[in-house]
């Protein structure tokens, strides 16, 4: 086996014919300013090479099934082990999804429950056991000495027994001769006497294996004196009900044997919202019912009034003043009016429609199912129990609670039922989450509702899990939404992966990161078609000596508090700010001027921005409140960049101005792939079509009457400059700047913002989605930087992800450029530099989840140095020179 990965003549994107030796069994740092082709190598090079060969060995009906990968530009590489790729992602909004499942735990409860578990009868709660024949023998077996009657349950005829030989049976812990009377009765038959003994085990076990044959699955022995009774299946006596054996399936929620019925595992049902449907204020007959104001609700409408009438309800009065009899007859209905909630109950019929979802979204609340009371499991799967808890309540609790559990939970009771290794991998991920300082999450937590840093720790515990060894691990920034004093968690976390024999790449532009690698390469010197370059590859000694390259350069450099602005004397307040784990406190920030949230993961930072600031009306001499954060809907992250920063339409116009386009009568329409004047007739606008190859990927087709410009040949001979519009779209933001900018200035405006921004090497035509989160977060600020509204709050989250110490600079000058036009930036990140050079900072905290939500600080950034005794505060003292 080698021991270095070698990559030669690497075209990827912007890689420039580059070539690189890796070492294998090491922490590999790539690092470089943004839009350098880091990304391009690690992801659409390293990891699509090593995609492709696992391809290419398996079978082409387990191909078709499988994500298709473009095989990436090169002359070779070598020494490519297996690789796997973690991309940081936000969770998908899955409601089956929960932190327990997407690090594979609860998959091993449900083996520990399935074989290990204690039931409890759902009727009566008596504990129920299933005895198997060598357990009922050893059991007996394990108090030898004396003579047992071992006797099956029985009813029917007694000459059918006295015709086979059982002549006793047991009555009052004695046996007693059979007789005709006991016909039809329940009596228990004697089969055996035996003696309890190793010599008598074949008796023993042929007595015991016969009873369970003939005694309904039961084994009744009388043991000096004491019945004792085995039941070889999981029958309650009392219920006269017998369950069917556990699997693993029982205990899932995403099985149809395990699912509660009514809510099929969803844990919650969609229910009628009287505070969405009905408007207090309002009469029955002035509207007060909201779903049904339009027309074509009018007859239920109609319906509606005419019961009301009928039972002597006042259809003029307001809602909110009638009687709550009243209120539940027009909910519930009654004699002659089905009422509101079977009107939706109908609407829940009729889901196929986009019409019913949308009202049903629209006026329905999701509620705890009252027959599994959010459990999502049926009653047969939370019967069972281990150490007086089932499946769902161990699922309830917090993962520091269940590390502990386990701790005290005694593994030799289960011995010979539940193997060591389950034992071992629920300990291995419970530590490495409660390490990492997850330990406050609830396992039965929803995924879609954790912060981007914590669901980047449940990943990182996934794949420490995983055993994974001899493997290239490629991840994707791992500091990017952990606080500066939880990097040690991922130090570990990438030694422990080192350790085990795999190589780990990592996108990173943390300075304590960089220094635990074992090697570093850095990309550049710039970014786009200035970059694609390797500048720097060697050992971590070599890197941390040298100052040639941007990132040697700046990780020594100590963090520099700003200087101190002058704020005005008014402050934005906002009062009893209490969503999700906030406690209801009141803050204050500064008008015109530059906050800073800050806090560990969980703390509630996005909280605060996304469902307090921004879901309030504008405070007094605010114009609008604008959330910024890296997502994008599916829509727009197919807008190209001259799309999205409002210049496509002007350059439009400025082509159909021109002299031939005048001559032909062309509208901006002509140039449009979206207008049916422009489009390309035979693609309609798409530049292709995709060939569905079946057993091979997919194949795009570029259309031929277009060449994959997706519009038509006569739009594309219109020239300005020597161009058409596929030539001009296809340049980048700084060379179209430095063209346009007599033509065309207010274009050129927007053009040297994404210029200033360091975007400059971003293509117009180039899509959102296509581009980092990094870029995308600073291209929406360009957007607003150029159109935004007077006195604006804007509330930026995360805006450091992705970013080099050289691109955070241009970030802070764009904060600062928004503030001197009269805008206030509140902003929530991790990141030291962009806190230094703030004015006013606000941490959360101590801890994440129920553990955080309170204000530890709130005041300047000198006052935070000085006074602030919180995490950050210590982090950034440790780093900054004032």
């Amino acid at each position: 086996m080698t021991d270095w990965i070698r990559v030669r003549g690497v075209r990827t994107h912007n890689l420039k014919h580059i070539g690189l030796d890796i070492p294998r069994g090491k922490i590999i740092a790539l690092v470089g300013v943004s839009g350098a082709g880091k990304s391009s190598l690690a992801f659409h090079t390293l990891y699509a090479e090593g995609y492709s060969r696992y391809m290419e060995s398996i079978s082409p009906y387990i191909r078709q099934f499988l994500d298709k990968i473009e095989k990436p530009p090169l002359d070779g590489v070598t020494g490519l082990p297996p690789a796997v790729a973690v991309r940081h992602r936000r969770p998908a909004r899955n409601p089956r999804s929960t932190v327990a499942t997407s690090i594979d735990l609860y998959d091993y409860f449900r083996i520990l429950y399935a074989r290990g578990g204690h039931f409890f009868c759902p009727g009566c709660g008596r504990r129920l056991r299933r005895w198997s024949l060598d357990e009922i023998v050893a059991d007996l077996l394990a108090h030898p000495g004396g003579d047992v009657l071992v006797a099956f349950d029985y009813r029917g005829e007694i000459p059918f027994l006295v015709n086979r030989g059982y002549y006793h049976y047991l009555h009052n812990g004695k046996p007693q001769r059979l007789r005709g009377a006991l016909a039809g009765r329940n009596i228990q038959v004697v089969l055996d006497e035996v003696t309890v003994s190793q010599d008598q085990w074949s008796r023993l076990f042929e007595a015991v294996d016969r009873a369970i044959a003939l005694g309904r699955e039961r084994v009744v022995i009388l043991r000096n004196g004491q019945t004792v009774f085995y039941a070889a299946s999981l029958r309650c006596p009392h219920c006269n009900v017998t369950y069917t054996d556990p699997d693993e399936n029982l205990f899932s929620f995403n099985s149809a044997r395990g699912a509660c019925p009514r809510c099929r595992g969803y844990g919650d049902l969609q229910e009628p919202d009287p505070k969405k449907i009905f408007s207090p204020a309002l009469s029955l007959a002035a509207g007060a019912i909201r779903p049904l104001r339009t027309a074509i609700h009018r007859s239920f409408r109609e319906q509606l009034l005419a019961a009301a009438k009928k039972s002597g309800i006042d259809i003029h009065q307001p809602f909110r003043d009638l009687s709550l009899t009243h209120q539940d007859f027009i909910l519930d209905g009654g004699p002659g009016f089905p009422g509101v909630s079977e009107w939706f109950r109908f609407l829940k019929g009729k889901q196929y429609k986009v019409q019913a979802r949308v009202l049903l979204s629209r006026y329905s609340s999701y509620q705890p199912c009252p027959e599994c009371r959010g459990a999502r499991l049926n009653a047969e799967a939370l019967a069972y129990r281990v150490k007086g808890l089932n499946i769902a309540e161990l699922s309830a609790m917090t993962i520091r609670d269940v590390h502990r559990f386990f701790a005290d939970l005694d593994a030799g009771e289960l011995a010979g039922r539940v193997t060591p290794d389950v034992f071992r991998e629920i300990q291995a991920r419970l530590q490495y989450l409660d390490r990492s300082g997850l330990g406050y999450l609830n396992l039965d937590r929803l995924t879609f509702t954790l912060s981007r840093g914590e669901h980047q720790r449940l990943n990182m515990a996934f794949i420490l899990g995983s055993t994974l060894s001899d493997s290239l691990l490629i991840l994707d920034q791992p500091s990017a939404d952990i606080h500066p004093a939880e990097s040690r968690h991922i130090m570990e976390f990438l030694r422990g992966l080192r350790e085990a024999g795999n190589t780990v790449i990592m996108i990173e532009h943390d300075p304590d990161l960089i220094r635990a690698a074992d090697w570093v390469v850095e990309l550049g010197p710039g970014a786009g078609n200035a970059g694609g370059k390797v500048v720097f590859s060697d050992t971590r000694a070599d890197f941390l000596q040298g100052k040639q390259t941007l990132t040697q350069q700046r990780i020594h450099c100590p963090i520099t508090i700003g200087a101190v602005s002058t704020l005005p004397a008014s402050m934005l307040e906002f009062r009893s700010l209490s969503a999700h784990n906030l406690t209801g406190f009141d803050v204050g920030l500064p008008r015109a001027g530059v906050t800073m949230v800050c806090g560990v993961s969980g703390a509630g930072k996005t909280s605060l921005l996304r469902d307090e600031l921004a879901a309030r009306p504008c405070p007094q001499g605010i114009a609008s409140v604008e959330y910024v954060d890296p997502e994008v809907n599916a829509a727009v992250s197919r807008s190209g960049v001259a799309a999205f920063m409002r210049i496509h339409a002007p350059i439009r116009e400025w082509f159909a101005d021109q002299p031939a386009a005048r001559r032909l009568g062309y509208t901006p329409g002509h140039f449009s792939a979206n207008s049916p004047r422009g489009r390309c007739p035979v693609c309609r606008g798409k530049g292709g079509r995709e060939l569905e190859m079946q057993f091979l990927p997919s194949v795009w087709i570029p259309c031929e009457d277009c060449n994959g410009t997706g519009l038509r040949a006569e739009s594309i001979k219109i020239r300005v400059q020597g161009k058409n519009l596929v030539e001009w779209l296809e340049m980048t933001a700084s060379e179209a700047w430095r063209l346009l900018k007599e033509p065309l200035p207010q274009v050129a405006r927007i053009l040297a913002a994404i210029e200033e921004n360091g975007l400059g090497y971003l293509r117009l035509s180039q899509t959102l989605g296509a581009m980092s989160e990094g870029e995308r977060q600073r291209l929406k600020l360009c957007r607003h930087l150029v159109n935004g509204k007077a006195s604006t709050l804007y509330l930026v989250d995360d805006p450091s992800y992705g970013l080099h110490p050289v691109d955070l600079d241009r970030v802070k000058d764009l904060f600062r450029r928004l503030t001197a036009s009269g805008h206030t930036v509140v902003v929530a990140d991790h990141n030291l530099e962009l806190l230094a050079g703030s004015d006013w900072v606000i941490e959360l905290g101590p801890g994440g989840g129920d553990r955080g939500g309170r204000l530890l600080f709130c005041g300047t950034v000198a006052d935070f140095l000085r006074h602030g005794k919180t995490l950050t505060a210590k982090e950034l003292k440790k780093k900054c020179r004032p």
